[in-house]
């Protein structure tokens, strides 16, 4: 059974890592929809036809199976409503637009505390209250949206988590697409007005990447500390990042991938390689 649900996952990884490093473009978005609901229903036959028969493998499949389509689905979901709707002419309406979303992300998190800590903490005793469709027997009288779900492939929490892991991914959207639209504030580098570099990913991007570094010890030796690297690409780039301890403390909480972004370097180097290769 596992071995079924991990080739679809796996195969699923595979495929949104190739989409997501294409572009936010709304074509891109749309295939990204596409692939998350074709893996939602491949599991749920896989489910219907195999079973969960053990309260371990029901948590398991609902707690990090289930979860990861799913929460791309919300996020694609999200950021193709974002580009749809956000100003189209002017940058300064637009950075408005992002920080007014990345507010209400923030609302989000600050409305499901709780449950956010208790899964960043990774907590388990409450698991089987979560995770399992034991919890979904006695369903509410009311119009919301919990009395349509599907009691043989939900549970009281499932739709929540894959929540919490979106919004994760639609703030580093959004915070990414505010850096862009404030790089032309970023200073000149020697004296030239038409040399200049500007830090265009998210501040927790330059922090992976900072740490990458450091771990590696390839900066004098391997004796230049996490304060000097920072300074010098704060130098570099003429930004500020008063709290690089505490990112990295925050990424390491992260559940799945820790390292998408040198993950995405990584892949966009070996795809420009093969492609220089073909000529």
């Amino acid at each position: 059974m596992n071995m079924e649900y991990n080739s679809v996952i796996t195969d699923f990884n595979r495929k949104v890592q190739e989409i997501t490093v294409l572009s936010h473009a709304i074509p891109a978005i749309r295939q990204g929809v596409l692939l998350c609901r074709q893996t939602l229903s491949r599991l749920r036959d896989i489910v219907k036809q195999t079973g969960l028969n053990t309260q371990e493998a029901e948590i398991r499949f609902f707690k990090e199976i289930k979860a990861i389509p799913l929460s791309w689905l919300i996020y694609f979901t999200e950021i193709g409503s974002c580009e749809l709707r956000k100003p189209r002419a002017d940058r300064e309406l637009q950075k408005q637009f992002y920080k007014k979303q990345l507010h209400k992300a923030d609302k989000f998190f600050q409305r499901h505390r709780e449950f956010v800590y208790y899964m960043e903490q990774g907590h388990t005793h409450r698991d089987p209250e979560y995770f399992t469709r034991k919890a979904l027997e006695h369903f509410p009288l009311s119009t919301g949206i919990e009395g349509y779900r599907d009691p043989d492939f939900s549970t009281s929490h499932d739709l929540l988590w894959a929540q919490v892991q979106a919004m994760d991914r639609v703030t580093e959207h959004l915070e990414k697409n505010i850096e862009e639209l404030s790089s032309g504030s970023f200073s000149v580098l020697n004296g030239d007005a038409g040399n200049y570099l500007a830090w265009t990913g998210t501040k927790t991007d330059l922090v992976v990447l900072i740490y990458a570094l450091y771990s590696g010890k390839v900066i004098n030796h391997g004796q230049a500390d996490i304060a000097e690297i920072t300074a010098a690409f704060e130098t570099l780039f003429d930004i500020r990042l008063p709290q690089v301890y505490k990112t990295y403390a925050e990424i390491r909480m992260r559940k799945g991938q820790r390292l998408r972004f040198l993950e995405e370097l990584i892949f966009r180097l070996s795809k420009k390689m093969d492609e220089d290769d073909a000529f």
